[in-house]
């Protein structure tokens, strides 16, 4: 995990949205690792900058996700249903580790 590249954390300010993907080209993972005390929601951004769920990871956990170059992944808190969006990851052209920070 620690030999992979690290993706860029965007945090979001309240209200903020994170852009659409632009998926293009082959897939490969991206491992998510969450380094905050709660759990957290992982989203991917759609073209038309709509959501949709892919997982919850809980603190300390590691999540590896099948994605594309462009995509777009969301980071939202998970408390009774809508979470409030924490930051996104945008995904580079190879397999890379994505670490939500505390």
């Amino acid at each position: 995990l620690d030999s992979l590249p690290a993706l860029q954390w965007k945090p979001l300010a309240q209200g903020a949205k994170a852009p659409p993907s632009k998926p293009d080209g082959g897939s490969f993972d991206v491992a998510f690792v969450n380094r905050r005390k709660g759990k957290v929601q992982l989203l991917w951004m759609d073209r038309a900058g709509g959501t949709k769920p892919y997982a919850v990871i809980a603190p300390g956990d590691l999540c590896r996700q099948r994605t594309r170059p462009g995509a777009v992944w969301l980071i939202a808190e998970v408390e009774s249903g809508a979470g409030r969006s924490l930051g996104y990851f945008e995904v580079g052209d190879r397999s890379a580790r994505a670490v939500i920070p505390e």
